[in-house]
């Protein structure tokens, strides 16, 4: 079974794409920065969810966590899985170094579940590539700034 990890501090954003999405796999949230790392070293996932805006915990105020996440994960922890960045407002200097930093795909807040499910599907294979049935809403969209 696949194991993906969500790094996204927005709980209320979480729990809706949850319930609209049925993962391919098992799901671990983390939601922050710190948490990530701990959830990863415990057991790394085969693909990350990756919030550019989360709270500074690791990184210099100048880069988006997110950013400073990935490049934790990609250059110190030697971890070459899938990563998905997910952004409200990301600028296209950060989405730009996000793909310079490894990031597998992109996709902007609002998100629709087919979206999603297609881009895991990319990632993962075929077996992460098929309809959400929970009967869940078909976009997640969270009105604070993420």
């Amino acid at each position: 079974m696949k194991s993906i990890l969500i790094v996204e501090d927005d709980q209320e954003f979480v729990k809706d794409l949850l319930a609209a999405w049925s993962p391919p796999g098992h799901v671990r949230c983390a939601g922050s920065g710190r948490e990530a790392v701990q959830a990863i070293l415990e057991q790394p996932p085969d693909l990350i969810l990756l919030d550019l805006s989360l709270p500074h915990y690791l990184a210099d105020v100048n880069e988006e966590e997110g950013l400073s996440l990935l490049c934790f994960i990609r250059e110190n922890l030697r971890l070459e899985v899938p990563a998905i960045v997910i952004t409200r407002d990301g600028s296209p200097e950060a989405l730009a170094r996000a793909l310079a930093l490894g990031a597998s795909g992109l996709l902007r807040k609002p998100i629709s579940v087919r979206e999603l499910e297609g881009a895991i599907g990319n990632m993962l294979g075929k077996e992460a590539d098929r309809p959400s049935d929970n009967g869940g809403p078909s976009t997640v969209n969270q009105d604070d700034e993420a």
